[in-house]
Parts: structure tokens; C-alpha cells; sequence
């Protein structure tokens, strides 16, 4: 007889109404391709969504999967100054009490660029076990995201995401969401 264990969750800047057609969406999606598999996530930019028949709750889990724009930042000096000044601050946000877990920022690079960064922890994760998380996949940028114009970290347990757009909410008032017709390059991250 098995247990089965699952979580749903938005990330913390999404609508309630998108949160709901997401996780719908989530649950075909994941239904129609991971049929009769023991364990399966999934990943959308407004939610996320696993199963599984290990108990997972409250452990950090890193295994997942890594995008990144293919195009490079062209002063990467700067760049990743104010990428590491950003994620700096909004881990810091994100293991706060009353944050879920969600932190999010902007900074400008140049009078003419501007970089978003995002990070959202599971809400089963203690708020130690979100900075570990956070920490984890934010260690990775040098070797999957060095130098690339954005970046996405999924893990089962935590998700780090930056671009050179706005992608979360809310908007400033001269700011909209881009459909992307930006070029990402996957990378699958599996536990040994």
C-alpha cells in the first residue's frame, strides 16, 4: 500500500485566479504525461506542483532543472555585481517571517537596463532550510548562468529566476510582462 505526498503551490506575487488556472493546468499537464510514475514535479512560471510516495515535507530538495538565456550580459563585471548585490537582499526577504518564502527585486545596471530577480521557497521549508535552498542554487549561477542575460534555478524545494524584463507582479507603471522570444538552453539536475 502506498502514501502518497504532494504539494501545489503559486508563487507568492501571483493572483488567486491565476494561481487556481495554473495549478488546474498543472494537474492535466501532469496527469496526461506522468502517469502511474511514483514521483513527478512540474514547473510553470506561476506554479508549481509534485507528488511523490517519499515524505518530503520540510526537506530541502535541489534536484530539478536549470534554464539560461543563451545571449551574454555585455559588461559582466558590473552584472554580476548588482546580480549578487540583488540576490543579497531578496534572500534576505525571503526567509523573513510573513514573506511565504517569496522575495523579489529590481535594480538598475545601466540608465538604460534594468535586472529583475525573484526567489520563492516551498512553504513546507523552515525558514533556515529556504536560506539553504536559496543559497544552493544561487552557488550555481557562476557555472550555469555566468554571464547570461537570465537565468532560472528549479528546484524541488526553491526557485531563483533573474532577467533583464519585468516578470513578476506588480508592475511599474511603465513596465508590462514580455511574451519572451528570448532563446533558453535547459539543463536537467537530477540527485546521484
Amino acid at each position: 500500500k502506498y502514501q502518497i505526498y504532494g504539494l501545489a503551490q503559486c508563487r507568492g506575487d501571483v493572483s488567486k485566479d491565476d494561481c487556481s488556472v495554473c495549478i488546474q493546468d498543472a494537474l492535466e499537464n501532469i496527469r496526461d504525461h506522468c502517469a502511474n510514475r511514483a514521483d513527478a514535479r512540474i514547473w510553470y512560471d506561476y506554479c508549481f506542483l509534485r507528488y511523490s510516495t517519499v515524505k518530503f515535507f520540510g526537506h530541502v530538495d535541489t534536484s530539478g532543472l536549470y534554464l539560461y538565456n543563451v545571449e551574454n550580459v555585455t559588461d559582466p563585471d558590473v552584472f554580476n555585481q548588482k546580480l549578487g548585490d540583488l540576490m543579497d537582499q531578496i534572500s534576505s526577504e525571503a526567509v523573513k517571517p510573513g514573506s511565504k518564502g517569496l522575495g523579489k527585486g529590481k535594480t538598475d545596471i545601466s540608465s538604460f537596463v534594468r535586472l529583475y530577480a525573484l526567489v520563492q521557497c516551498t512553504r513546507d521549508l523552515s525558514e533556515l532550510n529556504c536560506a539553504q535552498c536559496i543559497a544552493i542554487a544561487i552557488e550555481k549561477f557562476p557555472t550555469i548562468c555566468g554571464n547570461k542575460k537570465g537565468c532560472r534555478v528549479l528546484y524541488s524545494s526553491c526557485y531563483v529566476r533573474y532577467e533583464l524584463y519585468p516578470f513578476f507582479f506588480p508592475l511599474g507603471s511603465h513596465e508590462s510582462l514580455v511574451d519572451s522570444l528570448v532563446s533558453y538552453k535547459s539543463v536537467m539536475a537530477l540527485k546521484p
